[in-house]
């Protein structure tokens, strides 16, 4: 297994192995812009945003081998990102831009819950899509038709040489059985 160095918080070298370091790398890229979301919420300023997501990436690849897997990420990035952003306000307090910490706090409350539920979001979207591959080809031709093309019910049936009363059947139970395999699937 390659190794590489990595130096900790207190400067002892640990070893971190090749498989942990790509996981962050995927975990991070994927996360990266929510996290840069969130800390925008928080400061106004672009390049001061920026600033304090370079911190906090390092921070996060310093601590990731404290991370437990089980966790959030996002969730677990965005605390972090609030604590670089408040160190950054305490040093430039006398600047006096932004909001005291206690609206900073509910701010950052309401970012972390948008951030969080983007995950769900799009674990949703991808369950959805999956859903839909299972679909017979006249069910997806049909959903296509009506959801992509914004065809009304009477051109589908027109297009499909089907009676108006069946398409409108066929929907109502793609609509079902997709409700229940998107449900299914974000429950494992």
């Amino acid at each position: 297994m390659e190794e590489e160095r990595q130096v900790d918080a207190l400067g002892r070298d640990k070893l971190m192995d090749t498989s942990s370091t790509e996981e962050f790398v995927r975990v991070y890229s994927k996360s990266q812009h929510r996290i840069m979301r969130f800390i925008q919420c928080l400061v106004p300023k672009y390049s001061e945003a920026e600033d304090v997501l370079q911190e906090t990436s390092a921070i996060l690849w310093r601590k990731w081998p404290e991370f437990q897997r089980d966790k959030d990420f996002v969730k677990w990035a965005c605390g972090i990102a609030r604590l670089e952003v408040f160190r950054m306000l305490r040093q430039n307090k006398k600047s006096g831009q932004y909001l005291n910490e206690d609206v900073l706090n509910q701010v950052a409350e309401a970012a972390l819950s948008e951030a969080v539920e983007t995950d769900r979001f799009a674990a949703g979207e991808a369950a959805l899509k999956n859903c839909i591959q299972e679909l017979a080809q006249t069910e997806k031709r049909v959903l296509t038709l009506r959801y992509q093309y914004d065809k009304t019910i009477v051109e589908i049936a027109e297009e499909c040489n089907r009676p108006k009363s069946s398409i409108h059947d066929l929907l109502a139970k793609i609509r079902a059985r997709l409700m229940r395999c998107v449900r299914r699937r974000l429950e494992t």
